[in-house]
């Protein structure tokens, strides 16, 4: 986006990073990017190449917070962050893999465990990633339990485990993490969800119901921390490929996935680069504007 376009604005999606390539952005726009750390031109005022301007929207993002599964697999996000700490539970192996990969690609990253259900866990964990990466600027709330059982099988001990990890861990962490940013007057919260929170889904109640508190919590975060300069949205998504595709599609033979693939408009399920892309994008300065958002990123899977 060159030369004699004076008017134009183009919104551009690539790679696995959103943001503007324009040939003319009005003052107060470029004025807020420059000081949220996105230049848009070089020295010389030529607009940025793709690439250079997608990098300073990568380090604009200074540092971030990742929590992953109950068993510490990094399941969507890839690392794409000038900083980034991996949060883990009982699996060092899935989140000391995320931090090396980073660091192969010249990214500050650390592995950093704790349980979050525990309240003296949440405050190590949180009080480490700032001892070793500087203020916390983003986090991604992506912990969460599932178990695929009828509802009238399950027991309550089968319940525990996703309420206190996907519920009331989301909570403590949130609330160690909030509570520096609004010292700060700073921050953007990015909170993971599975579609069946949003329209149910036989076979996973307890997870869809446990799923369901993000909305409100998003949507809560966003009104009573606006004040402190949080902004606080939401991804909800369906099937990705991952490894842990087979537990939550409750199976992978040939008949099965031809059915899934039928509930998709895009007929196919997703990557996690389709994740990571919305992911980035309500973390950058580029959403500045936005929270208290569900963005659904799934094939069309659930249009609500």
């Amino acid at each position: 986006a060159r030369g004699d376009l004076k008017s134009l604005q183009v919104v551009i999606i690539i790679n696995f990073c959103a943001y503007l390539a324009v040939a003319h952005l009005s003052s107060s726009l470029s004025s807020k990017l420059r000081q949220a750390g996105v230049e848009l031109r070089d020295k010389s005022g030529e607009l940025l190449s793709l690439q250079a301007l997608h990098e300073n929207v990568i380090h604009s993002i200074r540092s971030a917070l990742i929590t992953t599964d109950l068993e510490g697999r990094i399941t969507y996000l890839n690392r794409s962050w000038a900083r980034v700490a991996f949060h883990y539970h009982s699996s060092a192996e899935g989140a000391e893999a995320g931090a090396a990969e980073a660091r192969a690609l010249g990214v500050k990253a650390t592995a950093i465990g704790g349980d979050l259900r525990m309240d003296d866990a949440v405050a190590d964990a949180v009080e480490r990633v700032e001892g070793e990466l500087g203020a916390i600027d983003v986090l991604v709330n992506n912990a969460a339990a599932t178990q695929r059982k009828p509802f009238l099988e399950s027991t309550p001990q089968d319940w525990a485990p996703q309420v206190d990890v996907t519920v009331t861990g989301t909570l403590r962490i949130t609330h160690a993490v909030a509570g520096r940013m609004a010292k700060r007057r700073s921050g953007a919260i990015v909170n993971l969800m599975g579609d069946s929170g949003r329209v149910g889904e036989s076979g996973l109640l307890v997870t869809a119901t446990t799923r369901a508190s993000t909305v409100g919590l998003t949507r809560s975060l966003a009104r009573e921390l606006a004040r402190y300069g949080i902004r606080a949205n939401c991804v909800s998504i369906a099937l990705v490929q991952t490894e842990n595709l087979v537990a939550h599609a409750g199976g992978a033979d040939e008949e099965r996935m031809k059915k899934l693939l039928a509930l998709y408009p895009l007929r196919r399920l997703g990557r996690p680069e389709d994740v990571t892309a919305m992911v980035l994008l309500l973390a950058s300065p580029l959403s500045s504007w936005t929270t208290g958002q569900v963005v659904s990123v799934n094939g069309g899977y659930a249009m609500v």
